[in-house]
């Protein structure tokens, strides 16, 4: 009976630091991301009708819970200038900055750019 207790004693450990794991996760999610096209656009490489695309894209691709297109009243996307902002409006929502890298680069592919650009981090927030 006393080892039963101890498994148990630990098992609810155990949950409970999941629990606080999947806490610190959800807090330490930054509340936007970014997509900065600004130095290709310097360089004339990209353009404004890209960048529209590339809003449109994700616009179309961008999935939430597993549904394209299901983000509505839960992630806003807009372009300013030379960068495509993803803001998340309510937090814990699952988006991951690597999610983010892989819809830059299949746009890049689509768009048949995907050999001469690369989807480089600058820091926490932005590609």
């Amino acid at each position: 009976a006393l080892q039963g207790e101890k498994e148990a004693e630990r098992q609810t450990d155990r949950q409970t630091a999941t629990a606080t794991a999947m806490s610190k996760k959800i807090a330490e999610t930054p509340s936007s991301y970014a997509v900065d096209c600004g130095r290709l656009m310097k360089e004339g490489v990209w353009t404004e009708a890209l960048m529209a695309d590339l809003e449109e894209f994700f616009g179309a691709n961008l999935k939430v819970n597993g549904k394209r297109s299901n983000f509505k009243n839960v992630i806003n996307v807009e372009t300013n200038g030379a960068r495509l902002v993803l803001s998340l409006l309510q937090k814990g929502t699952p988006l991951s900055k690597k999610y983010i890298k892989y819809l830059v680069k299949k746009f890049l592919h689509k768009q048949d750019m995907r050999d001469m650009f690369r989807a480089i981090s600058t820091d926490r927030q932005t590609y």
